[in-house]
């Protein structure tokens, strides 16, 4: 895969950019704060549908901007495709583009431009919590499993909402009632993220030992693990067995849920 040309308008510190890249290696130089940082994060949005140093999408428009217009030219597979993502401040809903043709979620872009990212922050996922090795595992597959994009932010969405009512629940109890429904659909969702999750962690461990066994010297021998609630038992067992589970765990955390 290959980046042709990036294009950037009211992105951070670029009012107008564009720029095109060669085959193989391509090095960014410049001073500190000229916007080297900038140009990668915004590959990284296209890639991935968010950026790796904000959570706040309207920090990624110039000051004083309406909107950012982010595009890039990308070739692989002897195929070239465009990838547009245009960011509103205010409230109003980014819009994406592939090849010209709107879209209505990233996971229809998920793919088309896969990255690896690394910056010192990174390091802190063998000290932090559960939750940036979560986030790193996450950031790979929705570039290689379009579905999982799409079962992952539709699982996320559901967990903000589910959030709401319980947060509510207490001035309207009738609330509860749909509560089932969040559910039985988390729990569908849940299985594919666990079972996809599981998978790839089996693959990589593969490659992460042979690589591990030569940097210590054939001394030690590299295991992953992954783990998820304690109810699944194996996360490699068929989806219909993995719902099982964790339907079990929602309700044996069901009161604890509506109490905090």
């Amino acid at each position: 895969m290959k980046i042709d040309r990036l294009t950037l308008r009211g992105f951070r510190n670029y009012q107008d950019l564009s720029c095109d890249f060669v085959p193989g290696v391509n090095l960014l130089l410049g001073d500190n704060a000229n916007g080297k940082t900038n140009l990668l994060e915004a590959l990284y949005y296209l890639s991935v549908g968010r950026a790796f140093r904000t959570r706040k999408e309207a920090e990624l428009i110039s000051f004083g901007a309406e909107l950012a217009d982010l595009e890039a030219e990308v070739t692989g597979a002897d195929r070239t495709q465009t990838l547009r993502a245009v960011l509103f401040a205010g409230r109003r809903p980014r819009q994406l583009y592939l090849g010209g043709v709107k879209k209505k979620a990233f996971s229809d872009l998920a793919g088309t431009l896969t990255t690896v990212l690394f910056c010192p922050d990174d390091l802190q996922v063998l000290k932090a919590g559960a939750t940036d090795r979560r986030k790193l595992l996450d950031d790979a597959l929705c570039q290689l499993r379009p579905k999982y994009t799409a079962a992952l932010e539709e699982y996320q969405r559901l967990l903000r909402q589910k959030g709401e009512v319980l947060r509510q629940q207490e001035e309207h109890p009738e609330y509860r009632d749909i509560l089932p429904e969040y559910d039985l659909r988390m729990a569908e969702l849940g299985a594919v993220i666990v079972s996809t999750r599981a998978k790839y962690l089996r693959s990589l461990e593969t490659e992460a030992r042979t690589f591990h066994k030569t940097f210590s010297g054939d001394k030690e021998t590299l295991s992953l693990t992954y783990e998820t609630v304690s109810t699944v038992q194996n996360p490699f067992a068929p989806l219909t067995t993995l719902y099982g589970w964790l339907r079990e765990h929602q309700e044996t955390h069901r009161r604890a849920e509506l109490e905090s």
